[in-house]
């Protein structure tokens, strides 16, 4: 079985390849950064290369690839919002190992996902309304961060993540955090770290 990785130049592709590569099946790997010197891993011939851009480009290198190669499976390592809101134009060619778009919906949704786990009884900050957060913050003010505001969708290694702990910093934040990254949500504070 041929089995083809997107996003093969990252961490997270290479360990992917690797995992496949060990349990004995050929790796074809793509990605939409040419890496310095041709480099790649050494499970695989050089990646091919797809646009960075997700229109009709993206597709049309993506189904080129495929074309040529004749993979069995497409694991998405980057692009896979795109490819999971587009299984069908994928799925006569090549199998994909994909949720379906609403399940995907509910993991990068952060607040689906916390409702999500409320209902399974799995922990989870809870989350407070703009105006429940505010009127903490001006009733008990404190050094002490209290709220954390953060991208309501799934933008990875904690961007777009503030701290609160006045009412006065509340507004600048949130703005900053949509300009860069869409709706935001309000969670409880729980010291840690981002992992």
């Amino acid at each position: 079985m041929k089995v083809l990785v997107l996003g093969a130049g990252r961490n997270s592709g290479i360990a992917t390849i690797n995992s496949i590569a060990s349990a004995g099946f050929e790796v074809i790997g793509a990605d939409d950064r040419r890496l310095p010197f041709g480099a790649h891993s050494r499970h695989t011939k050089p990646y091919s290369y797809y646009p960075e851009n997700r229109d009709e480009t993206f597709f049309n290198a993506l189904k080129k690839i495929i074309q040529q190669k004749k993979p069995d499976v497409l694991i998405p390592i980057s692009a896979v919002r795109t490819i999971v809101e587009n299984q069908e134009r994928f799925l006569k060619d090549v199998k994909l190992l994909v949720p379906k778009p609403e399940y995907f919906q509910i993991a990068f949704d952060s607040q689906k996902a916390h409702e999500a786990c409320r209902e399974l009884g799995i922990d989870c900050p809870y989350t407070v309304s703009e105006e429940e957060a505010l009127q903490e913050l001006k009733e008990k003010e404190s050094r002490d961060v209290r709220f954390v505001l953060k991208p309501r969708s799934d933008v990875g290694a904690a961007r777009g993540l503030r701290l609160l702990s006045s009412h006065s910093s509340f507004e600048k934040l949130k703005e900053k955090t949509e300009k860069a990254f869409g709706e935001s949500m309000l969670q409880e504070f729980i010291p840690g770290g981002v992992e």
